[in-house]
């Protein structure tokens, strides 16, 4: 392999955020460093912006490749079209409407290297601008643990703060699946953890997870990006029912079903929130359990009573307070 370390930066729609994004993993401490960007049909200037920036780095400009899409084909494919040109031992997916610390790739590659890991984490910075939160990350240096970790939904399982070696990809046939934008980490971080033999950790929040894009898929709930959820969580079941020691992962596979259907309900559009009143019945069983927050107890009581408009009363008066909550704490979105 040609290097040690590749980036893949999908973009769609960023030219706020892209200029800061790719001067931070430009002006990294490390320089063995492979960059694929991936143009997925943005329809802004976002590719002009990349461009002008990779002539004032003349020396990383010989290892940057660019990817057009023929069509917008969302963020899934892009990070598949990216791992597809993979010339690294390790790969690390950044959001180009994100940016990290200029020490990231150094640090996080060293530990790996020194523990030998498949997966090497580091803590988040959740960014609102002016606010600034850091939000550490838990894990479990042993795969099981952490595969059950991810599955039932216990930890972030976004691929952004991780440098995978790529092997995991490669050699078990792990890639995310297209179509999947919403939940395409949850889809695709339990399954690569499940092949992996040791994971690390660098305790610094390394990256920054900007919370300012009203058009990232993280803050849109769609009737698509909803269904999506459901979509993923089948990618997952399909899976851990089938590998050798199912049993083992059933029952977080069985969590991680009842936490992303509590998403559903108290995220997705009201015209469509009843639809997930009976998703995964399975899970009925090990709501006593489950440690839930009391407005997620409330949400699943009147979805199971099929009181569907004082839930969605209730979810309306619920965001709202949130909403005004993160306004007095600096943390609206631009």
């Amino acid at each position: 392999m040609k290097y040690k370390v590749c980036i893949i930066i999908p973009i769609y729609n960023v030219a706020q955020y892209i200029e800061r994004c790719v001067r931070s993993i430009f002006l990294q401490s490390f320089n063995n460093i492979q960059y694929i960007f991936v143009n997925d049909c943005t329809n802004d200037n976002s590719m002009e912006i990349l461009g002008k920036i990779i002539e004032e780095f003349a020396s990383r400009k010989k290892d940057v490749t660019i990817i057009n899409h023929e069509k917008n084909r969302g963020l899934a494919a892009a990070r598949m079209t990216g791992l597809a040109q993979v010339d690294a031992e390790y790969v690390l997916n950044i959001d180009s409407d994100d940016f990290v610390e200029q020490n990231m790739v150094e640090l996080m590659y060293n530990k790996a290297v020194e523990t030998n890991a498949d997966i090497t984490i580091c803590d988040f910075v959740m960014d609102w601008g002016k606010v600034k939160k850091i939000a550490p990350q838990i894990y479990s240096s042993n795969n099981e643990e952490y595969t059950k970790l991810l599955l039932a939904g216990n930890v972030l399982p976004g691929v952004c703060n991780k440098l995978i070696r790529c092997s995991l990809y490669k050699d078990h046939n792990i890639y995310p699946v297209e179509g999947i934008n919403m939940a395409e980490d949850y889809a695709t971080t339990p399954r690569l953890a499940y092949y992996s033999k040791k994971n690390a950790k660098v305790d610094l929040p390394l990256y920054h997870y900007v919370r300012t894009n009203i058009n990232s898929y993280t803050v849109s709930f769609s009737e698509k990006s909803s269904m999506n959820i459901v979509d993923a969580i089948n990618v997952l079941n399909d899976f851990f029912t089938k590998i050798p020691d199912a049993a083992y992962y059933n029952k977080s596979l069985l969590e991680g079903k009842l936490r992303k259907k509590i998403s559903l309900l108290m995220e997705s559009e009201s015209k469509i929130r009843r639809n997930f009143a009976n998703l995964f019945p399975e899970t009925h069983n090990i709501y006593s359990e489950v440690n839930l927050k009391i407005e997620e107890q409330i949400s699943l009581f009147l979805a199971d009573k099929k009181l569907f408009n004082t839930l969605n009363l209730y979810i309306y008066i619920y965001w709202n307070l949130l909403e005004f909550i993160q306004i007095i704490k600096g943390r609206r979105r631009q």
